[in-house]
């Protein structure tokens, strides 16, 4: 199957994956789904698949939704102790699949993500095998003005990478750094490998017990050490053309929305994409704080059961 061009038009060979390991993660992940199949457009209808992790869960909203299709996630001993693993663990399953079943377009989503209007940056055609949104502040980021530090230098020897050669822009700190990019959302062409390579020198990352004594010792850089190793692998393979950088209207965090400079902040949801929330926040704490306007404020009062 050839890969998708870009364009509203498009959704043949685009299919949509997200992790759900609770009862709760189900839940989130069927108001997700809900909010593709009414706001996504074009790409409203497009196959879901649910990688369900741990346990055996159930959630009534999930039974009968269309086009959505339930995996279980393939069991990992290497990685299931790690923080961060199963989600890289699910991301390599997915494209596995993804690429034997001839998807053109793996678009992933964290289950605390909502798509509020067609999603069609996801969609890679010509050079663009991933399309991807830099982290929301500095954190263990490589400011792109200093020197490469110890964590980072043994995450790009990881990959093959000397240096970057460019700069992302954080959001919320509008920090410049060496290309750190979130993974709450992406899109990827399975049959460059990607994902499943992101694992793999995870892996080898959490299994060097030097590097996670002396350089990934605190807890920050364990925490993100998937998000530094997803970044500089996606360089290293694609280069700086090979990847679109996906508008702040994608991955917006409405935890951070408070943090957020004004010239940069969202005005209300309604002009966002695909935004993200925490875990601890949920929905609807997390939209407290911005303003919502109709007929997406009755559709969020309608599917989270809230009252005037």
């Amino acid at each position: 199957m050839g890969r998708a061009k870009g364009g509203s038009s498009v959704g043949g060979g685009v299919v949509f994956a997200v992790l759900a390991s609770s009862v709760e993660g189900q839940m989130q992940a069927a108001l997700l789904v809900d909010s593709l199949r009414t706001f996504g457009g074009d790409l409203a209808r497009c196959p879901v698949w649910l990688i369900q992790g741990g346990a055996v869960i159930s959630s009534p909203r999930m039974k009968g939704q269309d086009g959505l299709r339930v995996i279980p996630q393939g069991f990992d001993r290497n990685l299931r102790k790690y923080i961060f693993s199963s989600k890289v663990s699910a991301c390599s399953q997915a494209e596995a699949l993804a690429e034997k079943e001839g998807v053109s377009t793996l678009v992933w989503l964290s289950s605390h993500s909502l798509v509020l209007a067609p999603p069609e940056q996801f969609l890679l055609s010509g050079a663009l095998r991933a399309a991807l949104r830099p982290v929301h502040i500095r954190n263990v980021g490589s400011p792109a003005d200093e020197p490469i530090d110890a964590f980072w230098q043994k995450v790009y020897r990881a990959v093959g990478l000397d240096e970057a050669g460019y700069a992302v822009e954080s959001l919320v700190d509008g920090e410049l750094l060496r290309p750190y990019y979130n993974t709450h959302i992406l899109s990827v062409d399975p049959s460059a490998g990607i994902l499943r390579q992101w694992r793999d020198r995870f892996m080898a990352l959490v299994s060097d017990e030097s590097f996670q004594s002396a350089a990934c010792e605190d807890a920050n850089h364990r925490i993100f050490l998937h998000q530094a190793v997803f970044s500089a692998l996606v360089v290293k393979m694609l280069g700086r053309g090979g990847i679109r950088e996906l508008p702040m209207e994608y991955s917006y965090p409405l935890h951070l929305h408070e943090q957020i400079p004004r010239d940069r902040a969202a005005g209300n949801l309604n002009q966002l994409v695909v935004p993200v929330y925490e875990d601890y926040y949920g929905i609807p704490e997390a939209i407290d704080e911005i303003e919502v306007l109709e007929p997406l404020g009755s559709w969020l009062k309608e599917r989270l059961g809230l009252e005037d």
